[in-house]
């Protein structure tokens, strides 16, 4: 993971599933993969899907398999059910890496944008798990990809930030989510990836119709932004796309002066040509 995405993010919680004392024999079943045994349960007592043991937790939260969470979704397991921590099934088979269990759960109609206590969306475990199937598959259902993940970040910075070009393509299917501004300056995900100079990610934002001279709230285009990091060849990809060289931010400042500011001199090649020594 790029340093930049660790610093913003704290590690995933665990999601432990360890026998309990107050544990129904469903839990354990379900836990345990005993698909025979949740059938024989389930038909002896529907209200055992809802049981909750001492965490909150309902076999659903505890589930490995598929066809268990399906049979328990059949007999009436509540598929948003949270636990103490506010944690859904889904957010609990995300935690544990069961895509699995979280495929049929999405199925079932398990919402996507529930948060637990430590504020963590489903789309947010699968971007910090890196998955861009699993995270495909929430903006499917509807997952939002505009809201900040962190007071900094939504989803679609982040995937830059990971600089992980399938989890890009995977939420740039959402609607206008190639034009989400971050939260603090009110950056677009093309001056994120020309900050950093991730040229590969910059065509993909172009593809889906990234906006090439698009302001942050100081005025900065995309063009400021990479020749404050001096990302010549961002820079380059950026001119060819028609930005203008003259574009000033709300201090009057243009991309020429940021890169001579900052002695980016391979940027300034790029910008003023005819100044070059």
């Amino acid at each position: 993971m790029p340093a930049v995405a660790a610093l913003l993010l704290p590690p995933l919680p665990e999601y432990a599933v360890a026998s309990r004392p107050e544990w129904t024999f469903l839990h354990k079943g379900a836990a345990e993969g005993k698909l025979p045994y949740v059938r024989t349960m389930m038909l002896a007592s529907k209200a055992q899907a809802n049981a909750t043991d001492e965490l909150g937790r309902t076999p659903l939260h505890v589930v490995s398999t598929a066809e268990g969470a399906r049979v328990l979704i059949a007999r009436g397991a509540n598929v948003n059910a949270p636990d103490k921590e506010k944690r859904t099934p889904l957010l609990a088979a995300l935690l544990r890496g069961n895509d699995d269990v979280a495929r049929e759960l999405l199925t079932a109609g398990a919402f996507v944008n529930l948060r637990d206590a430590a504020d963590f969306s489903p789309l947010r475990i699968a971007l910090q798990r890196k998955s861009a199937e699993m995270a495909r598959a929430l903006v499917e259902k509807g997952a939002d990809v505009t809201e900040p993940i962190l007071k900094q970040v939504t989803p679609v910075h982040l995937a830059v930030a990971l600089d992980d070009e399938a989890l890009m393509q995977a939420l740039l299917t959402a609607k206008f989510a190639v034009a989400v501004r971050d939260p603090v300056c009110g950056a677009q995900p093309l001056h994120w990836a020309a900050l950093r100079g991730q040229t590969a990610a910059m065509t993909l934002l172009f593809e889906q119709g990234a906006y090439v001279m698009v302001p942050d709230t100081q005025g900065c285009t995309p063009l400021h932004w990479a020749a404050a990091s001096g990302q010549a060849k961002a820079l380059s990809l950026l001119l060819e796309r028609k930005a203008p060289r003259a574009a000033a931010d709300n201090d009057g400042l243009t991309a020429l002066d940021f890169a001579r500011h900052y002695g980016w001199t391979e940027a300034v090649a790029v910008l003023a040509p005819e100044a070059a020594p």
